[in-house]
C-alpha cells in the first residue's frame, strides 16, 4: 500500500510522487509514522532515493490493531496528504527500501 499525491519540496513539484509507510513506531501514548516519498512510482520501481522523508505523530488511539491501513487513514487526514489517492503495490514490488545515505537527498529529519 502506498499514497500518490502532489508534492512539491524546495520548489520542485512532483505530481504523481509516491509516498510510502516505512514505519510505524509505538511507544506508550503515541504512535509515529515515519513515510518515504519518491519522485514517482516508476522512482520507487528503479530503485531511486526517495526524495522526501517525514514523521507524522498521532496519539495511539488513532492507530488500531491493523497498524498500516490505520497508519494511511491518518495521513489522509493531515493537510499534506489531501488528496492522496490509495496505491496498492504490485507483486513485483521490489525489496524493502535501503537508503543511500551518501546521495544527496531532500530531507527534514526525522523527529526523535
Amino acid at each position: 500500500m502506498a499514497l500518490i499525491r502532489d508534492f512539491t519540496v524546495e520548489g520542485v513539484n512532483y505530481p504523481e510522487a509516491y509516498s510510502r509507510i516505512l514505519v510505524t513506531r509505538c511507544d506508550k501514548d503515541s504512535a509515529y509514522v515515519f513515510v518515504l516519498t519518491y519522485a514517482s512510482f516508476d522512482d520507487r520501481m528503479a530503485g531511486a532515493n526517495p526524495v522526501w522523508t517525514e514523521e507524522h505523530a498521532t496519539q495511539l488511539a488513532t492507530v488500531s490493531a491493523d497498524v498500516f491501513p490505520a497508519s494511511y487513514a491518518f495521513l489522509k487526514t493531515l493537510p499534506e496528504f489531501a488528496g492522496a489517492i490509495d496505491h496498492d503495490n504490485p507483486p513485483e514490488a521490489p525489496a524493502p527500501d535501503v537508503i543511500d545515505t551518501t546521495a544527496d537527498v531532500v530531507s527534514n529529519d526525522f523527529v526523535n
